[in-house]
């Protein structure tokens, strides 16, 4: 219908509609006609139906007649200008992942303000309002929530509309014609291209009027809240959380995470609803593209600004919509303690009475999936994922690493490595560590790479050093990317390819509680160890010992009392300094570490947070002190006699850990020998063999056999393990592929013994022999390979370990 819909969206005739409606001619700042423009000549293009015309032309009078009447009331009352909107909570993520739910808990909290659904209908109040009276817009917003019940019944059911709930503000952003409602609403890809270039600073600035407005109309109706906080929401935030952040610039942002498969075919089918209301002809798989690619752009953008805000972590918190639908008050109890609120027990008793209401509440069943829109859940997950490097809004489920709070701190321990007292730290420690050291030209190769990794392993280490503001922070890492950062690897003191290792900072005079979840398969090893300031164990709690409920989650108490009956109690002191947990992955395809989120009881911390000073100067401590500590580690087994392991010891103190024992030292082979190793386990559930330099890093890990434990190993008939270690591929499948060195460090760890202790046949055995006799010297049983099912060896070895590296899930090396 070009010659109609040229006429429907004529620009003169629809400001000219407004004013006559509205009976006012004021619009205000002239700004808002440009993008009005973009809109009017994109809709007069749109394949539209006669119903479409009707609805967009509708909303469009709609928003003008309230940008008049917002105008008639700041101009009558020029002291709604002075209301401030203070500290606001935005509510942030793809659609469907638990913005509204969580929206509208935080809603319920009688201190917060919050936009009703008659206002965000019709923010402007109509001329002569009285109000002592009841406000007509309220029975017209009631009406249209009854329209759509009845006459749009899939609408409803994918996003129902309340005219007393609180309701998102995008309505307010699209009445300054800058908003992606159209594009949801039609095929609009023209306007849809503009906006993609455009400053969205006008609609944020109309948005921070319309609260004005609002919040205004709340206190001449006797709502006053003094010093109240709004609580904002819209997912089109996400997409313009600097703009956000400039107009608000102390608003806290709560960030929701869904998997997109499910976030992404829901919105498609939002918009598919209401293609069809204004088309008549509409292609599925083109409404599909077309959001998909709308939300990489949104997730990619809502990424760059978190990474450029590394520094602003506690401005954000991230919220799992699991998370969010099993127990959202939890989910509350963390924001408040991120921006300093208490949750008052009135708060928690009018969040629990609108939860009790929700799920009363009956709705329309809601069915999608990506099939119908041409979609695959690969094709979906591979652009957002790239988008979202780091959000992780690409998993069903939290990682239980790769969490936000993981990436905010290593954010932030990035940003902390260019401060200049760490700066010279590094050049001073580099320095010391190289004069104590003499290497060997392989492991001088070795220095600049792994020096790196142990420095930032102490930037990391350091900076969660807090037992007023605790966070669980894996501190052995991988190099990976992160948005458009690279966060350098944080491997340190010999560490093992198998363990999670993860640090939580405790004080003897607080309390805390550990909440957790265990997945399907429980590992086979996992030890929740609280150590003092020199490492030594304070109390322990075994994985094992663990009592779980029924959906796999637990709590772990922790304080200075006894356990008294507490199940999974840790009794910490005034010595107890921090949590080191472990968790051994023995199959790398299979088991998976544990959930795990630390909350501190009690109220405000008393004292503040470290300066970017402070920080930087026990970031320097730590430093020298991974240093000395790896130095003193690797003198042990570099004393040994090279290719000789001799040296064995169990202990509880100096970092070890208990139930395990260790096997430690050096190999130096020329290119033609070989380094047979003999392994008899001695009854352990567990034993593993890696290879580091002596700087305390493993090599390459992922893609190459540098370490095998034994899930990973073929044993001999006996129930012994054959290992070769030497410099080029022997074509045997138990390789210890030294990654190219010649001489390096090698250690052997048994542990999880029956009983506590190894049996009597727990023994290792090493000899050089010549790589040409090896087929002669190793067992008549020894698996060989050849070079295909060696690459297949390695491209499976790194897909399991990318399970725990999820960053890297687009690295298509093998």
């Amino acid at each position: 219908m070009p010659t109609e819909s040229a006429t429907a969206f004529d620009e003169a005739g629809v400001l000219a509609e407004a004013r006559e409606a509205a009976a006012l001619a004021d619009f205000g700042d002239a700004g808002f006609r440009v993008p009005l423009r973009a809109l009017l000549s994109s809709l007069a293009e749109a394949p539209l139906n006669a119903m479409g015309i009707g609805l967009m032309r509708g909303s469009i009078v709609k928003s003008l007649i309230t940008r008049l009447r917002a105008v008639d009331w700041f101009t009558r009352h020029p002291e709604i200008a002075d209301e401030t909107i203070a500290e606001p909570i935005v509510v942030v993520g793809m659609m469907r992942s638990g913005t509204t739910l969580l929206q509208r808990v935080l809603a319920a909290d009688p201190r917060h303000y919050s936009a009703r659904g008659w206002e965000v209908n019709e923010p402007a109040p109509r001329p002569r309002t009285k109000w002592d009276e009841p406000d007509p817009r309220i029975p017209d917003a009631e009406a249209a929530d009854e329209q759509m019940r009845r006459f749009a019944a899939d609408l409803y059911a994918i996003h129902p509309m309340d005219a007393h709930q609180a309701e998102e503000e995008i309505m307010i952003l699209a009445d300054a014609f800058l908003s992606h409602v159209p594009e949801a609403s039609c095929d609009v890809p023209a306007y849809r291209s503009w906006l993609d270039d455009q400053d969205f600073a006008p609609a944020y600035l109309h948005l921070q009027r319309m609260l004005q407005l609002l919040q205004w109309q709340k206190k001449q109706r006797g709502d006053v809240r003094g010093g109240a906080r709004w609580v904002l929401k819209t997912p089109a935030h996400l997409g313009y959380l600097d703009t956000l952040l400039s107009v608000f610039p102390d608003a806290h942002v709560v960030h929701m995470h869904r998997d997109p498969v499910d976030t992404i075919a829901s919105g498609a089918s939002l918009n598919l609803t209401l293609w069809k209301m204004h088309a008549d002809h509409v292609d599925p798989t083109v409404v599909g593209r077309q959001w998909l690619g709308r939300m990489s752009w949104t997730n990619r953008r809502a990424m760059a600004t978190r990474d450029r805000r590394a520094t602003e972590a506690t401005r954000f918190t991230d919220v799992w919509f699991r998370e969010a639908l099993k127990d959202p008050l939890r989910q509350v109890e963390r924001i408040y303690n991120s921006i300093g609120v208490e949750l008052t027990p009135e708060a928690r008793a009018s969040m629990d009475t609108w939860l009790s209401h929700d799920a009363r509440e009956p709705r329309p069943a809601h069915s999608y999936a990506a099939e119908q829109f041409g979609l695959t859940d690969e094709e979906i997950h591979r652009p957002v994922r790239r988008a979202t490097r780091g959000c992780l809004a690409m998993t069903a489920e939290p990682h239980p690493i790769a969490t936000p709070e993981q990436h905010d701190h290593e954010r932030a321990a990035l940003e902390l490595t260019k401060h200049p007292i760490v700066k010279d730290a590094y050049e001073r420690v580099k320095a010391h560590w190289l004069a104590q050291a003499d290497p060997t030209p392989g492991m001088r190769a070795c220095f600049d790479g792994a020096f790196d990794e142990v420095m930032f392993s102490a930037a990391v280490w350091s900076s969660n050093q807090d037992p007023l503001r605790p966070k669980v922070i894996t501190i052995t890492r991988l190099a990976h990317p992160l948005g458009d950062l690279h966060i350098p690897g944080s491997r340190w003191g010999i560490d093992n390819p198998d363990s999670v290792y993860r640090v939580i900072p405790i004080s003897g005079d607080e309390r805390y509680v550990i909440h957790g979840r265990v997945a399907e398969k429980r590992m086979t090893e996992n030890y929740f160890t609280l150590w003092d300031d020199r490492m030594n164990t304070v109390d322990v709690l075994s994985g094992h010992d663990l009592e779980l409920r029924p959906d796999r989650t637990f709590t772990v108490t922790v304080d200075s009392d006894p356990a008294n009956g507490r199940p999974n109690h840790i009794q910490s002191s005034a010595a107890a300094q921090e949590f080191y947990i472990r968790d051994v992955m023995l199959d790398w395809a299979t088991d998976t570490p544990n959930e795990l989120s630390i909350e501190r009881l009690g109220g405000t911390p008393a004292t503040p947070p470290l300066t970017i000073d402070e920080q930087a100067e026990l970031a320097a401590t730590y430093m020298l002190r991974f240093a000395d500590f790896t130095h003193s580690l690797s003198s042990g087994p570099l004393q040994a006699e090279p290719n000789d392991f001799s040296l064995a010891y169990s202990a509880d103190t100096g970092g070890a850990l208990r139930n395990q024992v260790y096997i430690g030292g050096n190999f130096d082979l020329r290119d033609d020998e070989a380094l047979v190793i003999t392994v008899h386990d001695g009854g352990a559930a567990y034993f593993v063999v890696p290879i580091t330099n002596i700087w305390g890093t493993t090599m390459d890990i992922v893609h190459r056999t540098s370490s095998l434990n034994s899930a990973q190993s073929v044993a001999d008939p006996g129930g012994s393990y054959t290992y070769v270690l030497s410099k080029h591929d022997p074509g045997v499948h138990n390789w210890l592929d030294p990654c190219g060195l010649s001489d390096g460090v090698l250690t052997l760890r048994w542990a999880e013994f029956p009983g506590g202790r190894p049996n009597e046949h727990l023994a290792v055995r090493s000899e050089v022999v010549p790589v040409s006799a090896l087929r002669n010297r190793l067992p008549e049983a020894t698996k060989w390979m050849t070079d295909a099912e060696r690459a297949q060896q390695r491209r499976e070895r790194a897909a399991a370990y990318k399970r725990r590296l999820p960053e890297l899930l687009d690295d298509d090396r093998t």
